[in-house]
């Protein structure tokens, strides 16, 4: 129903979101509230609303007043697309005996929202909605009595990351609720968690347009725009609404002719494109690939953008990652740097197989005396039993779909719904490869092979010949072997998907091998280097050291040292907290762009 836009403010060169509805006709003195008219741009000059545009004509209204600023301000925007369907079988849900949990949508204390609902049933009499994180510290926003309103608004009273719902029902029937959350605008409200305070290119509201193409085959669409050789630009594509999209090629140019510049391609994973154009053009010519025929359409954003201050602002840009598959150890199981990472990034789903405790690497060489479990828990810490392979025999059961555990649903059961990035975190748990071992990393990718037959563009010969190291047999119990065996296991599944490993956080229970982060850091980073996987560093950026997070006592009888207290960014000095998390998932937004 509605879009934000960002905005500028000139007065001390920092850009902020702003949320702004579907909102028209627009008049020099007062906008309409009507959600179905046309979009609007608005552009800010110091705390006054001076100009506003339609998306449909370019036409622009400056100096709208007060007016104006009072129709926007009160708008309720649409919470970055924040919504859920929620299944009820209500014979277990009679009189609100059990819950309906979402986890994601996030509250912050202090922003008034708006829950919409709507019941495919009739016999929901009322619905109690609560605010709260990971099912505990529960905080009751209201109650909507469906025969009355649909609707309920509230101001937050604490962050949280999800809501829960209670529904109350007379008889018991099948039904499905749909939940839509809106927060309330107001100018300088910053939507993006990311500081908008970038000394770096701003939008020109005088060269913005957005429009909407059809399609049915592959092909070359056509839009008219002037574009300015040493300018700068931003395309993006959205809502497409078939699901036999590929990419698109994007030129400028003339139709036809030899003229036309090739900039780049987008699918949806990224889903932008900034360029600066080489020569004047009259046309933006995007040639889409369809994996089959389909009628659809699909938005397309152009926008120039200036540089007159330095930066690239597309820096601050929410990253696309898509969907999302996870495999770990607790800091994913628990979950709450993903749940952080989903503030920070647009993300359309999140799959988690990660499990406490979990390593990385095999314990055992020999898989046949002791063999993975497609059960990994967090419980059984004997043989190879939790380990990250393990992980993979989980995820290829639950892909199966045919011998799942009470509570499980098949997943990826279609393409489109394969994971468009891939996050491995992980070496908490693990120790450090030994020398003698790290002289092996290579020996786990490749061997040399001498007096072998190598065909090449001179003929047949006799060669030394470097040959891929038997997956089967190599060491798994070494960093390299086992981020080797992850890696095609997961290329396998998922061609298409970006694969990044994460190295351990700086965090610590002050014993054991955890405090030997950086040493595994360095090693996983080696091994993925040699197979030119990204990383990203919690090690070097995740700002979580074990001096500011350090345990508690002086190590005596009667004042021992208290290895999981609670410090400023942990539960207990080797878990992140709230504000740990968010450190962490700020770095994995970054290295995933």
């Amino acid at each position: 129903m509605f879009d934000y836009f960002r905005s500028k403010q000139y007065t001390d060169q920092k850009a902020q979101d702003l949320v702004v509805g579907q909102i028209g006709p627009l008049t020099d003195s007062a906008l309409s509230d009507n959600p179905n008219d046309i979009k609007t741009r608005v552009a800010i000059h110091s705390t006054e609303l001076i100009e506003a545009r339609t998306g449909a004509n370019g036409k622009v209204y400056s100096n709208v007043g007060d007016a104006l600023k009072s129709q926007v301000s009160n708008i309720y925007a649409d919470y970055s697309g924040k919504s859920a369907t929620l299944s009820i079988t209500t014979s277990t849900l009679i009189n609100g005996t059990d819950k309906l949990y979402t986890d994601n949508i996030e509250t912050i204390a202090g922003n008034e929202y708006v829950v919409e609902i709507s019941y495919s049933g009739t016999k929901l009499t009322a619905l109690d909605v609560y605010t709260q994180t990971d099912h505990i510290n529960s905080l009751l926003a209201g109650r909507i009595y469906p025969a009355t309103s649909t609707k309920l608004t509230f101001t937050a009273s604490a962050n949280r990351t999800g809501i829960r719902f209670s529904p109350f029902l007379n008889e018991a029937e099948n039904g499905s609720l749909t939940i839509k959350v809106y927060v309330k605008n107001t100018l300088g409200y910053k939507v993006n968690t990311f500081e908008n305070t970038y000394n770096g290119y701003v939008a020109n509201p005088q060269n913005y347009k957005t429009v909407n193409l059809s399609f049915t085959t592959t092909g070359t669409r056509v839009i008219n725009y002037n574009f300015s050789s040493g300018k700068t630009y931003y395309i993006k594509l959205s809502d497409y609404s078939g699901t036999n999209f590929s990419n698109a090629d994007i030129y400028t140019g003339d139709l036809g002719t030899a003229t036309s510049q090739l900039y780049g391609s987008i699918g949806f994973t990224p889903s932008s494109l900034v360029f600066t154009a080489t020569t004047d053009a009259t046309q933006l010519l995007i040639w889409n690939t369809l994996i089959s025929p389909e009628s659809a359409t699909m938005t397309v954003i152009i926008e120039e953008v200036m540089s007159s201050l330095g930066r690239n602002l597309f820096e601050t840009i929410k990253p696309d990652i898509g969907n999302v598959l996870v495999l770990g150890d607790s800091y994913s199981a628990i979950g709450t740097w993903i749940a952080k990472l989903k503030t920070l990034t647009n993300t359309k789903s999140v799959i988690k197989v990660a499990v406490g405790s979990a390593t990385l690497r095999d314990k055992y060489t020999d898989r046949v005396a002791y063999p993975y479990t497609s059960r990994p828990v967090q419980s059984e810490l004997s043989g190879n039993l939790n380990t990250f392979a393990c992980q993979i025999e989980k995820l290829k059961r639950l892909m199966a779909g045919t011998d799942l555990d009470e509570g499980q649903t098949q997943i990826y059961t279609s393409e489109i719904d394969y994971p468009n990035t891939i996050y491995v975190q992980g070496g908490t748990n693990d120790g450090v490869d030994t020398d003698e071992e790290v002289v092996t990393y290579i020996q786990q990718l490749y061997q040399a092979q001498a007096g072998v037959y190598v065909t090449d563009s001179t003929g047949t010969n006799i060669s030394t010949a470097y040959v891929k190291s038997d997956i089967d047999t190599i060491d798994r119990t070494c960093y390299m072997g086992a981020i080797r065996y992850l890696y095609e296991e997961l290329h396998e599944l998922f061609p298409k998907a970006k694969i990044y490993f994460i190295t351990p956080a700086g965090l610590s229970y002050g014993t054991g091998n955890n405090i030997q982060f950086y040493k595994k850091a360095d090693q996983i980073r080696y091994c993925c280097n040699l197979l030119s996987i990204p990383t990203i560093d919690w090690d070097l950026e995740g700002r979580l050291n074990y001096i500011d997070n350090y345990m508690t006592g002086s190590g005596t009888e009667l004042d021992p040292y208290v290895i999981n207290g609670v410090t400023t960014d942990t539960t207990d000095t080797l878990h992140p907290n709230e504000s740990g998390s968010l450190k962490l998932a700020e770095v994995v937004a970054k290295g995933s762009k």
